[in-house]
């Protein structure tokens, strides 16, 4: 898997935004074979790009039900030139409670993922994972975080810039008829988890 960085000004809002390559959504293919989610939107939201012929759907179809909240940006870091996919945002605290079926030890969440499907087992799919913080939470706390595809671990994102979007990319062979893109929270990278 080849993973890419980039830090471009000029705001900061942490969004996952994830492009499978002929990935159907609801049923319909984008008219560039491309699932593109919009995270922390309304369900029934929809973004044409018509710069890159992408159409922007709300993830809340990828998402296990209830999981995650959703937020603006907060100003100043909304800025007129950054795209609408950019302005809001999910993210996933660390959620701490009981363990199965409310008995047992304590338990703290420290992964959530997208599922996406349906996606063809053994088709090659490009996955593009975007990054945006935007102080939505009024911390100013940048994050660090895991990325994962599946199980395995795909890179760390380490957001070091108030006025950075930060981009991965990689290819990747689906070994089912979904695939997992996921974020994880471990001690060793301090911030908030989404």
């Amino acid at each position: 898997m080849k993973s890419t960085t980039r830090s471009m000004a000029p705001s900061t809002v942490l969004v996952l935004v994830v492009i499978l390559v002929a990935v159907r959504v609801h049923g319909q293919f984008d008219p560039q074979g491309f699932i593109s989610i919009d995270c922390g939107v309304a369900e029934a939201y929809q973004d044409p790009d018509p710069d890159r012929g992408l159409t922007y759907v709300s993830d809340a179809g990828f998402v296990d039900a209830g999981e995650g909240l959703n937020a603006p940006v907060r100003p100043p870091y909304v800025d007129k030139g950054l795209a609408q996919r950019y302005l809001n945002v999910r993210y996933f605290p660390v959620v701490t409670g009981a363990g199965a079926g409310g008995g047992g030890a304590a338990r703290t969440r420290t992964r959530s993922c997208y599922t996406l499907r349906p996606v063809a087992q053994g088709s090659r799919n490009l996955v593009r994972a975007t990054f945006y913080y935007g102080n939505y939470d009024g911390l100013n706390s940048r994050p660090a975080f895991d990325l994962h595809l599946g199980v395995s671990r795909w890179a760390t994102v380490n957001v070091t810039s108030n006025t950075g979007v930060y981009i991965f990319e990689a290819v990747t062979v689906s070994p089912a008829d979904f695939m997992q893109v996921g974020r994880s929270f471990s001690s060793f990278h301090i911030g908030l988890a989404f």
